[in-house]
Parts: structure tokens; C-alpha cells; sequence
């Protein structure tokens, strides 16, 4: 009997190593693919204005909790998306790529040929 004991604290030893070596992939899976997801994203970008005209720190901390809350929601969204089927969550993303496909679409179609940012960045530069 204390033969069999001592087999299952071993197998019970190595299934928590795997469990704690996909965490550790998973962490660092995530933190990559998101820090070069944000570099050159909006947010980023309106990090650096707000710093230029507030406290850096303030700006920094505000930032860090947005971020923390969108990331938050993002992993229980996830979460709750995992639990549906997986044939009807391709069907519903399917749909949605549709829906802004069309609507991108649309609105390009619809966009005035007004010279776009670059005419307005001339404006601004043209002002000072």
C-alpha cells in the first residue's frame, strides 16, 4: 500500500510541473504577443501625448489600469467564449469578419476624397 502511495504523490508531482510549465508558456506567450500587438497601437500613441501634457506618472498609472481592465475582461471574455460550441463560434465569427468586412467597405465607398490625413497633418503643420 505504501508503494501505491508513494506512485501517486509522484504522478501527482509531475501532472503540477506540466500544469506549471503551461502556465509559465502561457504567461509568456501572452506577455509577447501583447507587447507587440501595443507597440505602434493607438493606445500607445495616446500614452505619449497625454505624457506630454500631464504628469508622467498620473499618465502612467491611469494607463496601467485601463490596460488592466481591458485585460481582465478580454481573459473572461475569453473564457466564456471557450465554453461554446466550436462549430457555432466559427459560424459567429465568420459573421462578424462579414459584418465589418461590409462595413469597411461601405464606409471607403462612402469616404470624400478630401487628400485624408496627410492633407490635414499639411493644415496643421502650414498653422504653426
Amino acid at each position: 500500500a505504501e508503494k501505491a502511495v508513494v506512485k501517486d504523490v509522484a504522478a501527482e508531482e509531475k501532472h503540477m510541473e506540466k500544469g506549471l510549465k503551461q502556465n509559465w508558456v502561457g504567461l509568456t506567450e501572452a506577455m509577447a504577443v501583447i507587447l507587440a500587438a501595443e507597440i505602434g497601437d493607438k493606445s500607445f500613441f495616446v500614452a505619449i501625448l497625454l505624457a506630454m501634457r500631464y504628469d508622467k506618472w498620473t499618465v502612467l498609472f491611469a494607463s496601467m489600469f485601463a490596460l488592466s481592465i481591458m485585460a481582465v475582461s478580454s481573459a473572461i471574455f475569453g473564457s466564456l467564449i471557450s465554453e461554446i460550441n466550436h462549430s457555432l463560434l466559427q459560424w459567429i465569427a465568420a459573421f462578424t469578419y462579414l459584418v465589418f468586412g461590409v462595413m469597411m467597405i461601405y464606409d471607403g465607398y462612402v469616404m470624400e476624397d478630401d487628400g485624408g490625413t496627410m492633407a490635414e497633418a499639411r493644415e496643421e503643420l502650414e498653422r504653426e
